[in-house]
């Protein structure tokens, strides 16, 4: 086998073949989706810094989402390291 030909065949094995049109879309919408919850998230964290600092006693109230959120703490903290775990492996 002449070496052109050699070296054509073995550059060929290290290419990777060509990636699906789904894969390429989902690899796209995964961006756009952790995009989305970035800012959600951020979003949230704004608004409860603002509704804090207008509170009429400084303090977020009890019957809050977010006052029901740290008074069942253990609930949410299990919950959200599953989600974080389920992130990490997609």
């Amino acid at each position: 086998m002449p070496e052109s030909e050699a070296s054509a065949t073995s550059s060929a094995q290290n290419t990777p073949a060509a990636v699906p049109w789904w894969v390429r879309l989902c690899r796209w919408l995964w961006k756009i989706a952790a995009g989305v919850g970035s800012f959600l998230v951020l979003g949230l964290g704004a608004n409860v810094l603002a509704t804090w600092l207008t509170s009429a006693h400084g303090i977020i109230p009890a019957d809050s989402p977010l006052g029901v959120l740290v008074s069942q703490w253990p609930i949410v903290l299990l919950i959200g390291g599953c989600f974080l775990l389920l992130a990490l492996l997609i």
